[in-house]
Formats: structure tokens, C-alpha cells, sequence
């Protein structure tokens, strides 16, 4: 049995209403999905703006603020300076054994200390330091007197560079330590 063409078109009408409505209830409820989308956009980005005036608010008060504080900085440099002419009052009482005055110290002369004499301090040094310097006589390097004293080649430098000092001095006649 073949339908009649009446039901055949009873199907289709029913079928493209429902397919309509279904149309246009996607379409309001997109509609209203983007209105609210654009409101709530629109509310952050007011709240935005608005944060951003107080921001800049604070920012001009901050800055109103630092070029007053140092003009008043420069009216108040500190603790009060004492005028010339006035006395100041001491507070706390003083020792009883306490000098009234300015107390003068004596220094002793160290132009008239005596350096010990070049030879002695020469003498003295030569049999602290004779390995080394004996290696040195030989012509070894600092770094094999190092290894063979057991010192640090930093002090055995130091120790040839004294050495060289006095010699430097005793040629030159001037009895000086450094």
C-alpha cells in the first residue's frame, strides 16, 4: 500500500514546523548567550577601567607625596645645631676624679728609635729561611724549593722576594725595614 499523497504531505508540513521552531529556538538562545557574553564583557572591562583609575589615582598622590617630602627633608636636616656662644648643660654629673680640662698626652719620638742594622736583620733572616735561600743560590725555581721545603710556593716567592729587598738595600747603604 503505497501512503496517500495527503499523509505523504501531512508528514512534511508537520515535520518542517518542527524543524522551524527548532531553528528558532537555537537562534533566541544564541542571541541571548552573546547579549550575556557582551554584558559580562562590558562589566569587566568597566571594572578594569575603574581599577585602573584608582591605580593611577594612587600612583599621582605617591608622587605628590615624594616631591613634598623632600623639601621637608631639606627645612629638617636633623638634630638642632648648636648656636656659637651658648653653652650646652651636661646631664650627668661627672666623676669626682674627673679632669676639669684638655689633657695632653706625650708622644714618644720614633725618629729616635734605632732600626736594627741591615746585617743583623740579613743575619737573622738567612738562618730562618737558609734552605730556601740555599736552593736559590743554586739556581732551583721557586716551585722546586716549594716542593722540596714543603712550603707553599707563595711564601717561598715571598720569602726570595725579601731576599732580594735586602740585597737591594745593603747595596744601596740604607738601613730600612719594609
Amino acid at each position: 500500500m503505497s501512503p496517500s499523497p495527503r499523509l505523504l504531505m501531512t508528514l512534511i508540513v508537520i515535520l518542517s514546523a518542527v524543524l522551524g521552531l527548532t531553528v528558532i529556538v537555537l537562534a533566541w538562545v544564541v542571541v541571548q548567550l552573546r547579549r550575556t557574553s557582551i554584558t559580562t564583557l562590558a562589566k569587566v572591562v568597566d571594572d578594569l577601567r575603574t581599577r585602573q583609575d584608582d591605580v593611577e589615582t594612587l600612583m599621582e598622590r605617591e608622587d605628590a607625596t615624594r616631591l613634598v617630602e623632600p623639601t621637608l627633608k631639606v627645612q629638617h636636616p636633623g638634630p638642632p645645631v648648636r648656636r656659637p656662644g651658648t653653652r650646652s648643660r651636661r646631664v650627668d654629673t661627672a666623676e669626682p676624679t674627673a679632669v676639669s680640662g684638655p689633657t695632653l698626652i706625650t708622644i714618644p719620638s720614633l725618629a729616635s728609635a734605632s732600626l736594627p742594622s741591615s746585617a743583623a736583620v740579613t743575619h737573622d733572616l738567612g738562618r730562618r729561611f737558609s734552605p730556601i735561600w740555599d736552593l736559590a743560590d743554586t739556581g732551583a725555581t721557586p716551585d722546586a724549593i716549594a716542593r722540596s721545603t714543603g712550603q707553599p710556593i707563595g711564601q717561598v716567592e715571598l720569602i726570595l722576594a725579601l731576599r732580594r729587598q735586602l740585597n737591594a738595600n745593603v747595596n744601596v747603604g740604607e738601613p730600612r725595614l719594609t
